[in-house]
């Protein structure tokens, strides 16, 4: 038995934007971010409002991954528009600060940082939605897929954690996907998230739960982005190869929000808050390490993986290695540096507070989808090895 939750409504392809009219309610509160968010939500969101005569405002979060102080102004601001639509046009950062702050205004009695930090502990606890307004998002890089996820993952500076709050309550009611938004995109940003929709979809596809429309989508996402994502970085005016890879990042989003993600996940969203890398750059140098820790639990789907990509090799195991190293080999094509790389200045740190660093990995609800549970001691090789640029699981007894 499984269970398919997504948006009610799922809209793709060039112009796909212009459908926002079709599904929103006024007024509408449009939640952006940086100054290409805004040029985008200018030029082609604005405009299919006024000609339809919709009351609208727009309101900007500081870039970069939300922390609960953004939460909790945005939420603000909801309250003072009392918006029956809110529209989330950007990258996961702006739609996950959207979902969160959606909750409080749903529910202004309930104190930002106390429930955030609940709903963290607490995953599926979250009160009833929509009583005020339906939630549509509209991404404009292709990797997070929050417009279709469950999860909304926001920064606990205070205690130098990132928190997935997961609930399907917090899928949108709309999910737009137009690769015409996604044109702009810089090519760091392309690779890191198009790095991150890889990493959903293998994650998900090895994951614990049972789900086939979660697998398939997760190895046709698989398929697209091999193929499409070195296109995208290579020429980001490609428009087919944008396109592609939102068809990748949308399946790659529905398949982890029915199945999880996993240890890659859990290792950087610690890492990230606690030494501010992006989280697709986190996810694209810890992949590799991870799949080498997770292989002796899940060979079948890991060497599925590899057969999906088109490497060769004359036995299972062989063909698992042989994926661990393509993905090194990506990473390097994406100019994506190497975890060894970006944890080197961190070095005293991670050995001084591994003990921290570990227990936070060990409370974060995306390892419980992992095919490998991983003890302290395990996680501590992990990280160490993956500093040291090392394998030193699976592809070492081959």
């Amino acid at each position: 038995m499984f269970w398919i939750h997504s948006p009610r409504t799922i809209v793709f392809g060039e112009n796909a934007v212009m459908e926002v009219s079709k599904y929103a309610e006024s007024p509408i509160l449009i939640v952006t971010g940086g100054r290409r968010t805004r040029e985008i939500v200018s030029k082609m969101v604005e405009p299919v409002l006024e000609e339809r005569g919709f009351d609208y405002q727009v309101v900007g979060i500081p870039s970069g991954e939300p922390n609960m102080e953004v939460v909790e102004e945005l939420s603000k601001q909801m309250i003072k528009y009392s918006p029956k639509t809110i529209l989330a046009v950007g990258g996961g950062s702006v739609i996950d600060a959207a979902k969160a702050s959606w909750i409080f205004y749903e529910h202004p009695e309930l104190e930002v940082v106390s429930e955030l930090r609940r709903f963290y502990e607490n995953p599926f606890t979250l009160p009833t939605l929509r009583s005020k307004a339906l939630l549509i998002a509209a991404e404009t890089t292709s990797g997070t897929g929050s417009s279709v996820s469950r999860a909304a993952v926001i920064r606990d500076d205070e205690r130098r954690v990132k928190m997935p709050i997961l609930d399907y309550k917090l899928c949108p009611d709309v999910a737009i996907f137009d690769p015409q938004l996604t044109i702009t995109m810089p090519k760091d940003i392309t690779a890191y998230s198009g790095m991150d929709a890889l990493t959903h979809a293998i994650e998900a596809y090895v994951g614990i739960k049972n789900n086939d429309f979660a697998e398939y989508c997760a190895i046709r996402a698989v398929d697209i982005a091999v193929e499409n994502l070195p296109k995208a970085y290579a020429n980001g005016d490609n428009l087919e190869a944008r396109k592609m890879m939102h068809l990748a990042n949308m399946y790659a989003g529905l398949a982890f929000s029915q199945k999880g993600t996993g240890l890659a996940h859990s290792i950087s969203h610690v890492l990230g808050a606690r030494y501010g890398y992006p989280h697709g750059l986190l996810n694209a140098s810890l992949l590799p390490y991870v799949i080498d820790f997770n292989a002796i639990s899940a060979e079948e789907k890991y060497a599925e993986i590899a057969t999906i990509i088109g490497l060769e090799a004359s036995t299972m195991e062989d063909l698992i290695v042989e994926l661990i190293f393509y993905l090194n080999r990506l990473n390097e094509r994406l100019a994506i540096p190497s975890i060894d790389d970006l944890l080197e200045e961190h070095e005293d740190d991670l050995n001084r507070n591994i003990d921290d660093i570990v227990r936070d990995i060990m409370r974060d609800p995306t390892i419980r989808s992992n095919p490998r549970k991983p003890s302290i001691e395990d996680l501590k090789k992990l990280l160490r090895s993956a500093a040291e640029g090392e394998f030193n699981f699976y592809s070492l007894t081959m």
